[in-house]
């Protein structure tokens, strides 16, 4: 069994018979006819199976996860006979170039260039390849997602008493003494001027134990 030059299925038979399926690939396949199995199933054909079927009868086996195309090549009412191709899968191609970050720093490199060489920039966070035929970047990818808040687990100050809030930067954390409270500094939101509150108190020390 092959595929010719011209994209047509071409069956050789037990006694040496040759047949043309028709076109079966093909740019457009406006001069053949479409070609389907005569049936789709999970069984492996064997001697047995659908011995009553003429010589070319098709079947199309999707048992253990492939797909398999069978022909028979035998008459109807003798011990089946079949030749098989494994259907809709090419060739496999070349193994993909692993990713490599070629160099990095502040300043694009100007020398030992090469077809997708990788820079990545460490001022704004981004990868650029080198494109040989027009000797330029790419435009940069983010390779760096953006600086997150700072982690509310930070105590900036201490006591008993409140610090002014006027000054004070958002997730400003105060621990108050009194209470054994964590309290932030929450920006009000829709409000311009832009107003700060004080955060609800996280309970920070556990109750004392009884004498």
């Amino acid at each position: 069994m092959k595929i010719s030059t011209d994209g047509h299925l071409i069956v050789t038979y037990a006694d040496n018979t040759i047949e043309d399926l028709g076109l079966v690939v093909g740019h457009d396949g406006s001069d053949g006819s479409n070609f389907y199995p005569n049936e789709i199933g999970f069984e492996i054909p064997d001697s047995d199976f659908n011995t009553d079927k003429t010589i070319g009868w098709s079947y199309l086996s999707l048992a253990n996860s492939t797909s398999v195309l069978y022909f028979k090549t035998s008459n109807p009412g003798e011990s089946s006979t079949w030749n098989s191709v494994e259907f809709g899968k090419g060739e496999q191609g070349e193994q993909g170039k692993p990713f490599h970050i070629d160099s990095s720093g502040t300043v694009f490199p100007t020398s030992g260039l090469f077809d997708g060489y990788t820079f990545y920039n460490t001022n704004d966070g981004k990868l650029y390849f080198y494109d040989s035929s027009t000797q330029t970047w790419s435009s940069g990818i983010s390779f760096r997602g953006e600086v997150g808040p700072r982690g509310r687990f930070h105590i900036d100050s201490t006591g008993s008493t409140f610090p002014d809030i006027t000054n004070l930067p958002e997730d400003y954390c105060f621990y108050n003494t009194s209470d054994g409270k964590l309290y932030y500094v929450d920006i009000v939101e829709n409000t311009d001027p832009v107003q700060k509150e004080w955060s609800t108190g996280i309970e920070f020390r556990g109750n004392k134990k009884p004498a």
